[in-house]
């Protein structure tokens, strides 16, 4: 059993952000697969208005805009794929927005930043930004709002905050914030790479690189944790998402796919590549069950089907990056010469 606690908030509605629109388009070009065969796709790339500062978040609203953040700077942005146009939003804060989440039942963007005690939400249709200000500055200190993940059926945001080893759930009906303390006295249990939540159980899930890496499961009805550790304390975890039958997860440095299946309480792995090599990210598309990665190292975007074992990997340019999966199935994925790429 975990502790709980209920913290007062204030609320600030700010107008008045800088607003910047641009086009940064890229023709399509045709790429084969490797080996080359019938899995031929579409490739077209945008640039970001700010180079040499990588985006460092990346995710996508229900009409397949891109939302975006960049490294160590106070903007979000907006691609739309459709017009080509790229809107970002600039925060009169000193402070860098640290993650992002999206409301699809709305379009409203959820965040955080490093340096402040806030939550934010952007409406980008009226550019109105409210923010939640955690008064007893409990739940986040310097470092920060770290995992946010809306679950549009409940309409409430959870978050992680490592510098006080907790988990929080904000209501924006109710302007409530619950917050559970993790057990023990380091801050590594809150330490969240990823966080994932299963409306279907009310169970949410963090993963943590720290070592060891593992998982945490809070069931925020129960409120009891569960702990798991994974196989290979030596190479960090970059990706994990919820699939049809378990969450899945990719390494940095060894070629496999792992899904941790929390109701028959196991792990399982599978080898991807005969060579050593790691993914840069990963994927699971809940319309096809199919899961996707990247590879800077090798310049490839990838796919592997789960039920028959299938891998097919495209080439493309300049080291992918982060990637996020559209609900049309469409793969966004970002490179290192600051460029937002689409397969298709």
């Amino acid at each position: 059993m975990i502790d709980i606690k209920l913290v007062e908030i204030g609320i600030i509605i700010s107008v008045g952000i800088l607003v910047s629109c641009r086009a940064g388009f890229s023709p399509s070009e045709p790429v084969h697969a490797i080996p080359i065969d019938d899995n031929t796709i579409s490739l077209t790339y945008w640039s970001v208005p700010v180079s040499q500062n990588r985006i460092s978040d990346m995710k996508s609203d229900f009409g397949e805009n891109i939302i975006y953040t960049y490294k160590n700077m106070n903007k979000i942005g907006r691609l739309d794929p459709e017009t080509n146009i790229i809107t970002e939003w600039t925060f009169d804060v000193n402070s860098t927005i640290s993650g992002i989440s999206i409301d699809l039942r709305s379009g409203l963007i959820y965040f955080g930043y490093e340096d402040m005690n806030k939550i934010g939400r952007l409406h980008p249709g009226t550019n109105i930004v409210t923010e939640w200000a955690l008064k007893n500055n409990t739940t986040t200190d310097s470092s920060g709002l770290e995992n946010l993940v809306f679950d549009s059926p409940s309409g409430k945001l959870y978050f992680t905050a490592a510098s006080t080893n907790k988990i929080g759930r904000l209501d924006p009906q109710t302007n409530m914030v619950t917050e559970w303390s993790l057990p023990g006295n380091s801050t590594d249990e809150a330490n969240a790479t990823f966080a994932s939540y299963d409306p279907s159980s009310s169970d949410l899930y963090i993963l943590k690189n720290t070592s060891p890496p593992g998982i945490i499961s809070l069931d925020t009805l129960s409120n009891n944790i569960t702990k798991w550790t994974f196989p290979h304390n030596l190479s960090n975890i970059t990706s994990f998402s919820r699939g049809f039958d378990g969450y899945y997860f990719t390494y940095e440095n060894i070629s496999k796919v792992g899904r941790f299946d929390p109701l028959a309480n196991n792990i399982t792995e599978w080898t991807i590549r005969d060579n050593v090599t790691g993914f840069s990210d990963g994927g699971y598309d809940l319309s096809t069950g199919v899961v996707y990665f990247t590879s800077a190292e090798t310049n490839n975007v990838g796919r592997w089907i789960p039920y028959n074992g299938i891998t097919t990997e495209w080439k493309v340019k300049n080291s992918p990056l982060s990637l996020t999966i559209a609900p049309s199935g469409s793969i966004y994925f970002t490179d290192a010469l600051d460029r937002i790429g689409r397969i298709s």
